[in-house]
């Protein structure tokens, strides 16, 4: 069970959302060795055209942990960046912290971050979830 996906599916998934206008794509130059995706891009169909919406790059850990997600839209012909999502693991492996932030033109500003704990079989036994200025 990916852990990653239960915690936050709408915001870290890379798959587009159930629509018949948008499509995600996954090409062969956008995987790594171990075959973990670097890129995803959203199109939006528009005018009888796909248009880039949305790209999603991802950074990993010399384990092959997801520990970045990069969201970005276009500013009309460049991707920008909008929001950016950064895991954290223990020594084990273990995802201990979710930090979501924003891109404000000039810094990254935290706004959320989840807090997994597990028991000893790897189950996911609760969640803290806090906007940055307190619990939600």
């Amino acid at each position: 069970q990916d852990i990653i996906s239960v915690i936050h599916k709408d915001i870290l998934a890379a798959t587009c959302p159930n629509e018949t206008n948008l499509k995600s794509f996954i090409s062969n130059n956008t995987l790594n060795k171990q075959y973990r995706r670097l890129e995803c891009t959203t199109q939006l169909w528009s005018d009888s055209n796909w248009l880039n919406f949305t790209r999603s790059v991802f950074s990993y850990d010399e384990s092959g942990n997801l520990i970045e997600q990069v969201n970005q839209g276009l500013d009309g012909i460049n991707w920008v960046d909008k929001s950016r999502s950064i895991l954290s693991y223990d020594e084990l492996g273990n995802l201990i912290e979710i930090v979501l932030q924003n891109w404000d033109g000039i810094k990254w500003v935290n706004f959320f971050r989840s807090i997994p704990s597990f028991d000893e079989s790897g189950n996911l036994v609760e969640l803290v979830s806090q906007d940055w200025d307190g619990i939600k």
